[in-house]
């Protein structure tokens, strides 16, 4: 087993990293005298399970990832894109092809996806979208950091991206604005239609078609958890009618991100959608983040790898083929104890768990859980 004191990145109890909601635990000798997972002292975080998701957020998280488990972020002011040979580049394909005629070809999905591949299908899109309407909170998360970064700007303190945003977003889920508001701190106006999932959907969306579609081009972004044919709350036969009802100005893209890559692959895609040509320099600073940090911990040259355990509010625990788990292992170099079950889907034992000992335990801040429950600590 690794030693815990080696990854302690700080003496205190709980340290907030980078404000995005990543807390830092380390147990003392009255915390490992509780018993359960506190026995062995390991590092402990807590994440914001809405930033595993397609969004930008993403890379910030495997940022404070890094500071909790290996310590202060290697610099990377002398580092530029070009001079990381072309192999140690972080892999991602593009998703949206512009045309000779200015058409945009989208790479998506349709009714026949798996849920677990690349994209399936190809929409073609006449012109940048100048309204969209998200179902999903890290689309509208992700418009956001573009426009963050479009114009300088730093979250709390950006104005013109607030504004941009809420010109560009007209419409949202209520799912979406609740998420939006508990989970990444981002206010929806009044002025943004709210509507419901399930029989509504469609409604709402012949409803866009018929009032928007004559002036505007409007894309509607949803996961691809929506149309898949086991799990579809709207049809493809839906999806087709209102998009020729309107003779292409609303059309719908649907996106799936199972990897970091797809992330910044669906990025690049939205931002080329909504014709914010900057999406290539966050792009280009995103590999450069991800060189340095792998870089870095190839340098360390540590004698065997830190194992982590990933434990969802449902207690369920995180395997292999999602987000953070793909942070954790393929970035931050650490072996997933769970990396043999499925997503997030099946449940380890304590006595797996206790047996494993895991260098690092990582549980979602939205875990109603007190610590010691979650560290099973006994009654």
């Amino acid at each position: 087993m690794v030693n815990a004191k080696v990854i302690a990145v700080a003496a205190v109890a709980i340290l907030v990293v980078a404000g995005i909601g990543i807390y830092v635990t380390t147990s003392g000798d009255d915390d490992t005298q509780k018993g359960g997972f506190y026995s062995w002292d390991p590092t402990v975080l807590e994440v914001n399970g809405a930033y595993s998701n397609s969004t930008p957020s993403l890379l910030t998280m495997l940022d404070d990832l890094y500071e909790g488990i290996y310590g202060n972020l290697p610099s990377t002011d002398s580092i530029d894109i070009n001079s990381i040979p072309s192999e140690d580049l972080w892999p991602y394909e593009k998703y949206v092809t512009v045309n000779d005629d200015r058409t945009l070809s989208v790479r998506t999905y349709n009714s026949s996806s798996t849920g677990k591949t690349a994209p399936n299908a190809v929409t073609s899109i006449e012109s940048t979208a100048e309204k969209v309407v998200c179902y999903t909170a890290a689309y509208v998360d992700t418009i956001y950091n573009i426009l963050l970064s479009y114009y300088e700007e730093d979250m709390g303190n950006s104005p013109k991206a607030d504004a941009r945003l809420w010109e560009i977003v007209v419409g949202v889920s209520s799912d979406c604005k609740s998420a939006l508001e508990s989970d990444f701190n981002i206010k929806v106006p009044s002025s943004v239609l709210i509507f419901d999932l399930g029989e509504k959907l469609v409604t709402y969306s012949e409803q866009l078609a018929n009032e928007c579609a004559e002036d505007e081009n409007i894309v509607i972004f949803m996961t691809e958890y929506n149309i898949r044919s086991t799990n579809a709350k709207i049809t493809e036969e839906t999806v087709n009618s209102i998009e020729n009802n309107t003779n292409g100005k609303v059309k719908f893209v649907f996106l799936l991100s199972n990897s970091l890559s797809m992330v910044l692959s669906n990025t690049e895609m939205i931002g080329s959608i909504l014709g914010i040509d900057y999406t290539e320099e966050f792009i280009s600073d995103a590999l450069v983040d991800i060189y340095t940090i792998k870089s870095e911990i190839k340098n360390m040259a540590l004698q065997e790898k830190y194992t982590v355990y990933v434990e969802t509010a449902s207690g369920k625990a995180a395997g292999s083929g999602n987000l953070i788990t793909n942070l954790l292992t393929e970035i931050l170099d650490m072996d997933n104890i769970a990396d043999s079950l499925t997503l997030m889907e099946s449940k380890l034992s304590d006595e797996q768990i206790i047996n494993s000992q895991p260098d690092v335990i990582i549980f979602y801040s939205n875990d109603s859980r007190t610590m010691d429950e979650k560290m099973r600590v006994p009654a």
